[in-house]
């Protein structure tokens, strides 16, 4: 708790206004790079932006990687990982995607402690550091199981800024 408190809080924090999907866009290009070895991940955007939320951009792009590599892991050697950016109105949701078997009954009913994991050789550090972030940044972590099978972890974030109209104009 103290290392990722120390890390994390919210006093310490540099936020800036990012836009995701550009920030999510790059973060997923170097893990495809990294993992160019049966390895499928799909980038996708839904809804106007731009979508802009008030972040640590360092910080918030480790929680990505971290939400993708549980994916990957949970996947097995021909993991799909899905990564959607969603601007609603006043939110902007980052939600990561794998086909493993779900989300752990442990895991669930731990959300927001550290060591915890059903993976062999898991840390249970990789939620415990999204989780902390989101609450650090105003966000929501949420677990979510896809009914075709796999897991869902969403971030939910307060949108900045006006949506662009489908004229262009901000």
């Amino acid at each position: 708790r103290h290392m990722a408190g120390s890390q994390l809080d919210p006093e310490r924090l540099s936020l800036e206004v990012a836009d995701l999907d550009i920030l999510v866009e790059q973060v997923c290009r170097g893990i495809a790079n990294d993992h160019a070895d049966g390895i499928t991940l799909r980038y996708r955007t839904i809804g106007r932006g731009p979508f802009r939320a008030l972040i640590p951009s360092v910080a918030f792009s480790q929680g990505v990687i971290n939400l993708i590599d549980n994916a990957i892991q949970s996947g097995g050697d021909d993991a799909v990982v899905e990564v959607l950016v969603e601007g609603g109105v006043d939110h902007v949701d980052l939600s990561v995607a794998g086909r493993g078997a779900g989300w752990p009954a442990i895991v669930r009913n731990h959300l927001g402690e550290p060591f915890v994991t059903a993976k062999p050789g898991g840390v249970g550090l990789g939620l415990y550091y999204v989780h902390s972030l989101s609450e650090a940044i105003g966000a929501s972590l949420i677990l979510e199981d896809r009914p075709e099978g796999g897991a869902v972890a969403r971030v939910s974030l307060p949108r900045v800024g006006r949506v662009e109209s489908a004229l262009g104009e901000a």
